[in-house]
């Protein structure tokens, strides 16, 4: 499987397309921006070489043509969604030229790498409902929403991937995209160096050099990485067994899952749970503070 590359629909003589929509895209890319908000669910993002969790409330913007990928890890009954908004680079200018705000070409600089907005103001939330909803798709809604965005950069947020993985050539980035599709569809799946070289139509060893040199760790490492990703998802969002989680994580030995675990989180689940749960009870009696 390869990456898409989408050609989108310019919805409005702004340049941009918007929309409500269902998480859950293979391994792709565009020439646009993509503004998203997750507005309820959570699950596994892709970007460049990042692998994380995204949760309701997360606001990420990508820059063009940076390959990503969103997979619902919520119940399929139930799937998460977005609110989503595409502009292209030359509307991007223009809000730029507008707005005359250094921290918005900053915003934009961030976004080659993707940008994750956290605690993003619920009216910033509120214009990207909007948008989604249809309510208004002219360039004064970006401009209010780069405006809002521009009192948070430099502050929070947070460049997502270490590379965008935009110098290798068309070949490599094929071969790259056809496995992180792989990897994300069968993470579950017990996978090894030859099944990814498969999916890459390259011998195991090559392979095993060409995503090291490309991606900047090993493929064991980062299958690991997206199987951790799943598991923190579970842990902080499900009562499920922590052997069960493992399972659902694609790990095949509970004690291999408990080293991996504690190598990265420097806890083991069970703790890294507990220490979820204490940090949440904790913070409720502030929120309650807050609100008098």
């Amino acid at each position: 499987m390869r990456a898409i590359r989408e050609h989108l629909a310019v919805r409005s003589a702004a340049g941009q397309t918007v929309g409500e929509t269902g998480v859950g895209s293979p391994w792709h890319f565009h020439p646009e921006y993509e503004l998203i908000l997750i507005t309820s669910g959570s699950g596994i993002r892709l970007i460049g070489d990042h692998v994380g969790n995204f949760a309701t409330g997360d606001v990420v913007l990508l820059g063009p043509d940076l390959p990503h990928s969103w997979t619902s890890t919520t119940p399929s009954s139930d799937p998460a969604s977005a609110a989503v908004l595409h502009f292209t680079a030359q509307v991007a200018d223009l809000i730029v030229t507008s707005t005359g705000a250094g921290p918005v070409h900053t915003l934009l600089g961030h976004a080659g790498l993707g940008a994750l907005i956290t605690d993003a103001p619920s009216g910033l939330q509120a214009e990207l409902r909007h948008a989604a909803d249809g309510d208004t798709t002219d360039l004064r809604l970006l401009s209010r929403i780069f405006a809002a965005l521009a009192e948070l950069a430099g502050l929070i947020v947070t460049p997502l991937a270490f590379r965008a993985l935009g110098s290798p050539s068309k070949q490599a980035k094929s071969r790259i995209e056809a496995v992180c599709n792989f990897l994300i569809t069968h993470y579950e799946d017990p996978i090894s160096l030859s099944d990814a070289a498969r999916a890459a139509h390259m011998s195991p060893s090559a392979f095993s050099r060409f995503f090291a040199a490309n991606m900047g760790r090993t493929f064991v490492d980062y299958l690991t990485e997206v199987r951790i990703q799943r598991a923190l998802a579970l842990l902080l969002n499900s009562d499920l067994p922590i052997t069960e989680i493992a399972t659902r994580s694609g790990f095949t030995n509970l004690s291999n899952f408990n080293r991996r675990f504690r190598e990265r989180q420097g806890l083991s689940p069970t703790q890294y749970r507990r220490a979820a749960d204490t940090a949440t009870r904790r913070a409720r009696p502030l929120e309650r503070t807050d609100r008098r």
